[in-house]
């Protein structure tokens, strides 16, 4: 839903949701200027109530990620990906890309 991701420009995303097996989860990501430009244009037009990603087509969702976790032993799929468990996974990838990023400066 809309209202779970939160916009603060320049490049933060907040999410803020409850998993399936109702624990909490927040979160603020600094992500790149075009992942930020995307979820910007997903927001337009809607309320706080309305599904964030609308136009998205599950099945080919769904091939997208099991084609893009092969590679690293994953699985994915739009329902896993939308539990805790993915959410917890995306935090540490994106964690270690933020702590390399920082020891290249």
């Amino acid at each position: 839903m809309m209202k779970n991701v939160i916009l603060h420009e320049p490049s933060c995303l907040e999410f803020r949701f409850t998993g399936k097996t109702s624990v909490d989860y927040e979160n603020e990501v600094e992500v790149e200027n075009l992942m930020f430009n995307c979820i910007e244009e997903f927001h337009l037009g809607k309320s706080p109530e309305d599904n964030l990603f609308d136009k998205l087509d599950d099945k080919k969702l769904n091939r997208y990620l099991q084609n893009l976790g092969k590679p690293f032993g994953l699985h994915f799929t739009a329902k896993t990906f939308r539990v805790f468990r993915a959410s917890e996974m995306m935090d540490d990838l994106l964690n270690k890309r933020v702590e390399g990023e920082n020891r290249r400066r």
